[in-house]
């Protein structure tokens, strides 16, 4: 084959090469298994800037093809509001609203069983002149991972999706709010066990939240960038299976003005790179945290401003960051501590982790988990102090104990 092999690196291996014969190895069975699973359609899907699965489908038989020459598409970033066109944040203007090409990553190939004879790829744009485009979401990601692997280290990361579930007429599907409550967890066995069945990743639990509707599903942490494919995937899987028994999930922070929001708590450690040692943890350190694990807090906590209109995207998420009860409303950190911004879990060892209780259920896992180390190596890498834990009701603290985060967009840049 004398065209040069573009298939995208697995995300397990980022940071050694990926030849040739291995990349065809790779394609030939996946070849063998469409033949022996009778996949005819191929999404080639992508995330845009707000996490929202953008694709084109192709025949599975086009699939040795695109995946050595690559898949034209539309830049794929942003919203134009006005025109509710797909936009690329800049890159239309500059390219003569030309397009990117695309290769797909062969390891997030996955069957979609509530998908007639259809398989998901994963794709990452690149430009005409072969440069990936770096402002892509999942480059970024990839791009942050790589600095933390130049370290020696490994990210150990999931979401808790919260989300509504509404009728066709956008109300919710039930009025109790009554949080956990075993009868109302199991009103729509249909819904969930399909869930539970076929959407791939590694999803353990289920349970219903304090919103009329809503409800929220946990995964499995995985690995570099798999905490942020499963989100990504996750998303749009749970809207086509609610879609095809006839209710509607939104993932808006704040759809009904007089329920409590939903949120995707992003939940993290860091390892050395054979995943066998939690360097966060240390029971002889402060707080049983070790240097690094508190320099790493620190420097989440430090840029947790910058970050927030990443992690809050929208002028809607922002309607959740009230004065109360379980809401980060400052820059506050605490054991177990559900009224902090940043709530440490350390229970010891592998069960050490930071959960960021700010993510919004909008915002894109990619750029999350992008910020999350930037400003995590940072506050490694300058050796920023850890300010005092909050024992108590975080929101009732003032400036002079807490900062305050910002209230709008505006504030956070």
């Amino acid at each position: 084959m004398t065209v040069p092999c573009r298939l995208l690196l697995a995300s397990s291996q980022f940071g050694s090469k990926f030849t040739t014969a291995s990349a065809e190895s790779k394609l030939a069975n996946l070849e063998r298994i469409i033949q022996n699973e009778l996949i005819e359609f191929i999404r080639l899907e992508q995330t845009d800037m707000h996490g929202i699965s953008r694709s084109k489908t192709i025949l599975s038989k086009y699939l040795r093809d695109r995946a050595y020459k690559g898949q034209y598409m539309p830049p794929m970033l942003s919203i134009d509001v006005a025109s509710n066109d797909v936009e690329g944040a800049g890159f239309l203007e500059e390219m003569s609203y030309g397009d990117f090409l695309n290769f797909p990553d062969l390891s997030t190939f996955c069957v979609l069983p509530w998908a007639e004879s259809t398989a998901q790829i994963l794709v990452e744009p690149f430009h005409q002149n072969n440069k990936p485009v770096s402002a892509h979401p999942r480059w970024l990601a990839k791009r942050q991972l790589q600095n933390l692997e130049d370290m020696g280290l490994a990210l150990l990361s999931c979401f808790e999706h919260e989300f509504f579930i509404t009728n066709k007429d956008c109300t919710p599907i039930e009025t109790s709010t009554s949080t956990r409550s075993t009868i109302r967890n199991n009103q729509f066995p249909k819904l969930f066990h399909q869930i539970f069945r076929q959407i791939p990743g590694d999803m353990y639990s289920f349970e219903s939240e304090g919103g009329p509707g809503q409800f929220e599903i946990s995964c499995k942490p995985a690995w570099g960038l798999g905490g942020a494919d499963e989100a990504f995937a996750f998303r749009t899987a749970i809207k086509e299976i609610a879609q095809q028994q006839g209710h509607v999930i939104t993932f808006m922070t704040k759809p009904f003005p007089d329920a409590c929001g939903s949120s995707a708590h992003y939940n993290y450690s860091i390892w050395d790179m054979d995943r066998k040692r939690n360097v966060f943890s240390d029971h002889n350190g402060a707080y049983s945290l070790s240097k690094m694990g508190q320099h790493w807090l620190a420097g989440n906590l430090k840029h947790s401003q910058a970050i927030s209109c990443l992690l809050a995207p929208t002028i809607n998420c922002w309607k959740i960051l009230s004065q109360r009860a379980y809401i980060p409303y400052n820059i506050s950190w605490g054991i177990d501590n559900r009224n902090t911004l940043i709530r440490v879990k350390n229970s010891g060892n592998d069960k050490t982790y930071y959960e960021n209780r700010m993510v919004c259920s909008s915002a894109n896992p990619y750029l999350c988990l992008a910020a999350t180390i930037a400003s995590g190596i940072d506050g490694v890498r300058r050796e920023l102090e850890l300010p005092d834990e909050i024992k108590d009701e975080a929101f009732k603290l003032g400036p002079d104990v807490c900062p305050p985060l910002p209230r709008s967009l505006h504030e956070s840049s």
